[in-house]
């Protein structure tokens, strides 16, 4: 797996790519980790990304739209109300890792992410 910043992804390209598979994985006790399966609108090519070291996954599903689920944006960054349930985080002494997002879909689907790290690869 590469990570995203060393290997120079951006995030914003992955908008109206169709969303695969989400999972959540806390099975290892060091590390929860999230994984999303995408496929690009373009050109049909599969990529993983999964979120290492999760912190915070908040995730809201709309099942009212049918057809496939697809990204609107991959943005850093969290809701106000979010960063301001972190800060007391910090405040009290968690380690909150630096990395946020949330992840919007056309249906009106959402989540929000803070991890360590993010790694991208592409499936074949």
């Amino acid at each position: 797996m590469i990570l995203m910043k060393d290997a120079g992804i951006n995030l914003q390209l992955l908008h109206d790519d169709l969303l695969r598979s989400i999972e959540f994985d806390s099975s290892d006790p060091q590390e929860r980790r999230l994984t999303v399966v995408l496929e690009s609108a373009e050109t049909g090519a599969r990529m993983r990304i999964v979120a290492r070291g999760v912190y915070l996954f908040r995730c809201t599903a709309r099942g009212h739209a049918r057809g496939s689920e697809s990204i609107n944006a991959w943005d850093e960054g969290v809701s106000p109300a979010t960063a301001a349930e972190l800060a007391g985080d910090r405040a009290a002494g968690y380690g909150v890792p630096a990395s946020a997002f949330t992840v919007t879909f056309h249906s009106g689907s959402h989540f929000e992410l803070v991890c360590d790290r993010l790694e991208f690869e592409y499936l074949s």
